[in-house]
């Protein structure tokens, strides 16, 4: 799949849910290269909490699989403060 079309396909919150499942908290989506396979693309999942049990780790858009990699590191900023 084209990357501009999955980066659109991504900030639909069906698409989200279908993903996340039933995960609550904070986290980031975004597009990788698919580390088993870097000539595909992949979705990345961040997440706050350690247990990922409820995302995908694959999900089907427009007919094609596309891979979810799952990371628990994620951090969310409360503020930032820009200086200059």
């Amino acid at each position: 799949m084209e990357r501009r079309r999955l980066a659109e396909l991504i900030e639909r919150s069906q698409v989200r849910r279908e993903i996340l499942g039933t995960y609550k908290g904070g986290y980031a989506l975004g597009l990788m290269l698919n580390p088993e396979n870097e000539n595909e693309l992949a979705i990345g999942v961040s997440i706050e909490g350690g247990d990922a049990s409820s995302i995908s780790r694959r999900v089907i858009l427009e007919g094609q699989v596309i891979p979810v990699i799952v990371e628990t590191n994620f951090e969310r900023l409360e503020s930032a403060a820009w200086t200059a």
